[in-house]
């Protein structure tokens, strides 16, 4: 059996990255190392990591010259209510989108690190309930 362990996050400033993604994702801190620090993900075994780098990252990549593309997106029961929760703590947001079978929307993190959040519609084949283990 094979699944995600954790998923890192290239940071400038770890202390003030922590408190960003404790306070508007509520992320719970699980263990620190020097230069990183780790989050358990609710609902979910994956993990999430903090590192800190000295030059920006990213965490897109080009799937042609005009499409970016992240290199995860965050699996959510309510892509709306994240997409509220967030925006009301004034984290840069894109528009919902409802297309595919599923919502989705981007946010930004301190670094401008994107993330893909995604609900997808209960009749989706990538929705967790369709899909075989």
């Amino acid at each position: 059996m094979m699944k995600i362990g954790s998923i890192f996050v290239p940071v400038s400033d770890l202390d003030h990255s922590a408190e960003w993604f404790e306070s508007h994702l509520g992320l719970k801190r699980i263990g620190e190392w020097e230069g990183g620090i780790g989050y358990a993900l609710p609902d979910g075994s994956a993990q999430l990591a903090l590192v800190r780098t000295k030059t920006r990252q990213g965490t897109e990549f080009l799937a042609d010259e005009k499409e970016r593309h992240v290199f995860y997106n965050l699996l959510v029961p309510d892509a709306r209510a994240l997409h509220q929760k967030l925006s009301t703590r004034a984290v840069v947001t894109t528009p919902i989108k409802d297309e595919n079978g599923m919502k989705s929307f981007d946010f930004f993190d301190l670094d401008g690190n994107t993330f893909s959040v995604v609900e997808e519609h209960p009749d989706s084949p990538f929705h967790p309930d369709n899909l075989e283990n």
